[in-house]
C-alpha cells in the first residue's frame, strides 16, 4: 500500500475516533512533555496529563527562597507555543488551549519597611535663651530719708545742754523743738550786766560797784575775777580789820524768815576776805561780820533771818593786799531753821 493511502487512512481512522469519543476533550496527548518558559527568563518542560485535559504546571525553580527555606515554585501555565514532542510516527498535535494562569501566589512574607524611622527624638532649641530676670536698676538710688532737720543750724560742738561765759557773752548750748543742740549767746553788756559763771553754769548779773547796782544772786558756787572790779566797799564798811585794798565784788542775797545764810569765800590763786551787812546805803551801821583768817582760807560768814519777812543782806568778796587780784569763789547757801 502507498505511503500516501495510509496517511489518508489513518487521518480518517483518527477522526472517526475523536468523532466518536464521549470522554472529555482532548487538549494534548498524554505523557507529551513540551518545552516552556519561566518568569526569570529561563526554559524547562512541563508533561501533558493523563488525560490530555492540559500540561502539568511548568517545572521551573526560581532562585530566590520562600519563607520555608525551599524553592519557590513558578506554577504559572503558559502557552507553549512550540511543537509538541509527538510519539514516532504521529504529526504535530496543535495547541489550541488557552493561556491559563495558574500559578498559585506564595506570600514571600512581610516586605521589609524601607521607609526611613521616624525621629521622634525632642528637637534641640538652638534659638538664643530668652532672658526673664528683672532689668538692673541703675539708676542712681533716690534718697526718701527725710531731711535732717538740724542741718544748717549752729549746732553745739558737745550736744548737751550747758551755759557758760565767753567774755561778757552768756554762751547757752540747749535742745530746740527738733531735738537739736543749738548753741545761742546773750551778751550781757547789752544791758550793762556781766557774765559771771554759777557752779556748772553762768550767769548775766549786774556788775557790784555800787548799792544800786549790787550782783542779786540766789543760793549756788559763783567764781569772779576780782580784776574786773574797784576797791569800793571793804573800806566804806570799816571791818575794824586791816587790808581789803584789792578789788572787791558786792553781792545781794535775799533770805526768807526763819532761814539762815552760810557765805563762803574762797580761792587758790590770792588771799580772800569775807565782809556781811545788812545795809548798803548807812555804813555806820558797820558790817554784821567780817573774815580774814589766813592765807589760802576759805573765809566764812552767815547770819540767821529770825524775823516773819524776807530781808536783804550784802557780801562782799574781796582780796586782802593791794596786789591781790585774780579768781574767787563765792558759795551761797541757804538753810531753813525749824522752830523759829
Amino acid at each position: 500500500m502507498g505511503i500516501c493511502r495510509m496517511a489518508i487512512i489513518a487521518v480518517f481512522t483518527f477522526g472517526a475516533l475523536a468523532c466518536g469519543s464521549d470522554g472529555p476533550e482532548q487538549f494534548c496527548d498524554p505523557d507529551t512533555v513540551h518545552q516552556c518558559s519561566c518568569s526569570d527568563g529561563s526554559f524547562s518542560t512541563q508533561s501533558c496529563l493523563p488525560d490530555g485535559s492540559d500540561f502539568e504546571a511548568c517545572g521551573c525553580f526560581i532562585g530566590a527562597p520562600s519563607d520555608n527555606g525551599t524553592s519557590t515554585v513558578d506554577t504559572t501555565t503558559h502557552t507553549d507555543t512550540t511543537p509538541p514532542i509527538s510519539d514516532p510516527g504521529q504529526g504535530p498535535t496543535p495547541d489550541t488551549s488557552s493561556n491559563k494562569d495558574t500559578t498559585s501566589v506564595v506570600d514571600p512574607g512581610t516586605p521589609p519597611d524601607s521607609a526611613s524611622t521616624p525621629d521622634t527624638a525632642t528637637p534641640v532649641d538652638t534659638a538664643p535663651p530668652v532672658d526673664t530676670a528683672p532689668p538692673v536698676d541703675t539708676a542712681p538710688p533716690v534718697d526718701t530719708a527725710p531731711p535732717d532737720p538740724c542741718e544748717g543750724k549752729n549746732l553745739c560742738a558737745t550736744p548737751v545742754e550747758s551755759i557758760s561765759c565767753d567774755g561778757d557773752d552768756l554762751v547757752v548750748c540747749a535742745e530746740d523743738a527738733d531735738g537739736c543742740f543749738i548753741e545761742d549767746s546773750l551778751d550781757c553788756s547789752a544791758e550793762d550786766q556781766v557774765c559771771v559763771p554759777s557752779g556748772s553754769g553762768a550767769t548775766c548779773v549786774t556788775p557790784g560797784d555800787s548799792c544800786t547796782q549790787p550782783l542779786v544772786l540766789g543760793p549756788g558756787t559763783y567764781t569772779f575775777d576780782n580784776s574786773d572790779y574797784e576797791s569800793s566797799f571793804s573800806q566804806y564798811f570799816g571791818c575794824g580789820i586791816t587790808g581789803g585794798w584789792a578789788g572787791d565784788i558786792l553781792i545781794k542775797v535775799t533770805v526768807t524768815p526763819t532761814t539762815a545764810l552760810v557765805v563762803k569765800v574762797s580761792s587758790s590763786e590770792i588771799d580772800v576776805q569775807a565782809i556781811l551787812a545788812d545795809n548798803c546805803d548807812d555804813p555806820s551801821n558797820g558790817p554784821l561780820e567780817c573774815s580774814d583768817t589766813a592765807d589760802d582760807a576759805i573765809e566764812t560768814v552767815s547770819v540767821t533771818n529770825e524775823s516773819s519777812s524776807s530781808k536783804d543782806y550784802f557780801v562782799i568778796a574781796d582780796g586782802y593786799n593791794f596786789d591781790d587780784f585774780g579768781s574767787l569763789t563765792v558759795e551761797i547757801q541757804l538753810f531753813p531753821i525749824p522752830g523759829l
